[in-house]
């Protein structure tokens, strides 16, 4: 089934309004894939893109190792309160 809805704007300001509707689920989508590819990879499998891995792989003192992994925390727990505070729920 298939269902075709056409939307005709008033003004230019209800049409910036709707875009920014539209393009919701895309930036939902972009958000889950910035949680999936550089926060999850930090406490499970390791990171797959070289660009990242690097940083975890190279030999540099454990406790700097340890600095690296706690910046990622830190951070993924940054991103989860930005998107909690704006009501954004990923899961």
């Amino acid at each position: 089934m298939r269902t075709e809805v056409k939307i005709t704007c008033e003004d230019e300001d209800d049409e910036v309004v709707l875009r920014k509707m539209l393009s919701a689920r895309s930036a939902f989508g972009a958000l889950s894939d910035i949680a999936d590819e550089l926060f999850r990879p930090i406490d499970r499998h390791g990171y797959s893109d070289g660009r990242l891995s690097c940083f975890f792989e190279v030999k540099v003192p454990e406790a700097e190792i340890d600095q690296r992994y706690e910046l990622v925390r830190a951070l993924r727990t940054k991103f989860y309160e930005i998107l909690d505070e704006n009501n954004i729920v990923l899961d």
